[in-house]
């Protein structure tokens, strides 16, 4: 069901579109919502429709409603629970570090970003099988007010974040001066060279596929391949979705 998560981002950014045209005083602004209000219409549209495409039809939107529905899975399933903030998480830091940065920067929120922060912050502390999702969509807005903190500590003569700052600056002055075509041809070949490698350069693994042992059952169900053993399985939860996918 995680498909529909794509469709809930698109849903935000044409309400952040939306209220942008409507609500901001600066012109500018009103008629970039006014432009991308009609492309997200659009690939909104676009999007629930290719969803359609599948051997359920309509039936597949509303299959994540009834996961959603279904309290007795939903508060047993270790996935749905909340992130259990006894252990170490990562979770917790970038949450913090959110509420950190966005106290300090002087960069406004737009009501895309304030849509997109509450409702993914809603998510991730309702399960924690949306925290990366949380990480995927709140990183960015926290690296813009960052840059914008390393430009105030540059001016102020704060010299560590001048450095980080001028760093930046190098590393982006450094990209501009590529071939715009260069650059994505190089980073083609370098991904090319590590898939036809098994995931690996030079002895380091960059892209891990297949399944461990340790954690999966893969020698029982090759056995039972092997042996053409049929029938319902009693299994774990976290062992459903390799017999689902080896099945």
């Amino acid at each position: 069901g995680g498909f529909m998560v794509g469709i809930l981002l698109i849903a935000v950014y044409w309400l952040g579109s939306l209220l942008d045209l409507f609500l901001s005083k600066d012109v500018n602004v009103r008629e970039r919502g006014k432009k991308d209000l009609l492309v997200y219409s659009k690939v909104g549209l676009l999007a629930a429709a290719a969803s359609l495409l599948n051997p359920h039809g309509y039936k597949a939107l509303l299959f994540p409603f009834q996961i959603m529905g279904q309290e007795l899975s939903i508060n047993r399933i270790s996935e749905w629970l909340s992130p259990n903030f006894h252990d170490v998480l990562p979770y917790e830091y970038l949450l913090l570090s959110l509420i950190v940065v966005l106290g300090f920067s002087a960069i406004k929120l737009g009501f895309t970003e304030a849509g997109l922060i509450i409702l993914w912050t809603h998510l991730s502390l309702h399960s924690g099988r949306y925290t990366p999702l949380f990480a995927l969509i709140v990183t960015p807005i926290i690296a813009l007010r960052l840059e914008g903190l390393m430009k105030d500590g540059r001016e102020a003569g704060n010299r560590f974040l001048s450095k980080v700052y001028d760093l930046s600056e190098r590393i982006r002055k450094t990209s501009e001066s590529l071939n715009t075509h260069t650059l994505p041809f190089i980073v083609m070949i370098f991904v090319g060279v590590i898939v036809i490698n098994g995931g690996g350069l030079l002895g380091i693994s960059f892209l891990r596929h297949g399944f461990d042992e340790k954690h999966f059952p893969i020698k029982a169900v090759e056995f039972a391949d092997r042996n053409a053993v049929t029938g319902r399985v009693f299994n774990d939860y976290y062992f459903g979705g390799y017999l689902i996918y080896k099945g």
